[in-house]
């Protein structure tokens, strides 16, 4: 991970206003709480902010505080995707190839929308345009922790 990369993506969620958080089909609680996280950290900061999962999530996980309004693509493909063409900023977390989007794919590769990419898997290809990456932690909900700090938001930090 390149530190030199955070004020880009700090600049990045700074400037937008209606952001869209994607993670990968068939969500374990790192994607799941991931995605969360970076909704509840930004929602903090007034953005407008939706998170999209390919298909529905396991029942085991739907205790995460958010996950009523989480957009699954399976239930709502027309929702998901005025989702991605009115964001101006997208996120994706926990996987790192577009294909883990299944349904979603084809609409998150047309997009022109600037795109960051928080996630602790081996490199598999370069999708997004801002990478917050490394194998050198123990999930994407730990990276969604420092990068908040590293962007001055460590008191947005909450228990949801």
């Amino acid at each position: 991970m390149k530190k030199e990369i955070v004020p880009v993506i700090s600049s990045a969620i700074g400037k937008a206003n209606k952001v869209a958080v994607l993670t990968h089909t068939n969500p374990d609680g790192d994607a799941m709480g991931s995605a969360l996280a970076v909704v509840h950290w930004l929602r903090a900061r007034g953005k407008e902010i939706k998170a999209l999962v390919p298909g529905m999530y396991p029942d085991f996980l739907a205790w995460m505080p958010g996950t009523d309004e989480l957009l699954v693509y399976d239930r709502d493909a027309k929702a998901c995707q005025q989702v991605l063409e009115e964001a101006d900023l997208l996120i994706c977390v926990d996987f790192n190839a577009p294909d883990r989007l299944e349904g979603l794919q084809s609409a998150f590769e047309r997009s022109q929308t600037p795109k960051i990419l928080i996630d602790h898997h081996i490199e598999r290809g370069h999708f997004c345009e801002m990478e917050y990456t490394t194998t050198e932690v123990s999930s994407t909900a730990e990276l969604v922790m420092l990068l908040m700090k590293a962007c001055g938001d460590a008191t947005l930090l909450t228990r949801d």
